[in-house]
């Protein structure tokens, strides 16, 4: 998250608002005492938060060099992710955009002579190819559901 202005930060959201919102944008797991800090909350109120988002499947919670830390729960976050999806378009949208991603994968596929999806990926790192020529592949490569950004509303 940007460091947002701690009075605004605290007039727009309570504690526990601001907890989730800085779970929703970790990057890396995260210790309580990270989370509490960055939520400008009491580490008692983080760790309470994230005992309720860790009940209702929302965190995973690891132990890593003997550190308890928190992240979003990917699985989740991908069936939100399905969920929205399907409730912003219709089936038609939906099917329309699957066949464009197939499409565009099958192009990739035959551009770069490669059987799967995991191939072309592979060649990203093995090719010698410009920083464009990478943007290029990564954009067109479809990873599954289609993108809010490519998908009708």
């Amino acid at each position: 998250m940007s460091d947002p202005d701690p009075e605004t930060w605290k007039d727009h959201y309570s504690a526990r608002e601001r907890v989730r919102l800085v779970v929703e944008t970790l990057t890396e797991p995260a210790t309580i005492k990270d989370i509490a800090d960055e939520a400008a909350v009491a580490w008692a109120t983080a760790d309470s938060e994230l005992e309720a988002l860790l009940a209702e499947n929302n965190v995973k919670k690891y132990t890593q060099d003997g550190t308890t830390r928190y992240d979003t729960n990917p699985v989740k976050l991908f069936l939100d992710e399905i969920l929205d999806l399907i409730n912003e378009n219709s089936r038609e949208e939906l099917e329309n955009s699957l066949v464009n991603a197939t499409q565009q994968l099958e192009e990739l596929q035959a551009e770069f002579n490669v059987d799967t999806h995991d191939e072309l990926r592979g060649l990203l790192v093995e090719e010698d190819l410009t920083a464009g020529e990478m943007r290029n592949v990564r954009t067109q490569h479809p990873r599954g559901a289609p993108s809010r950004q490519t998908a009708v509303s």
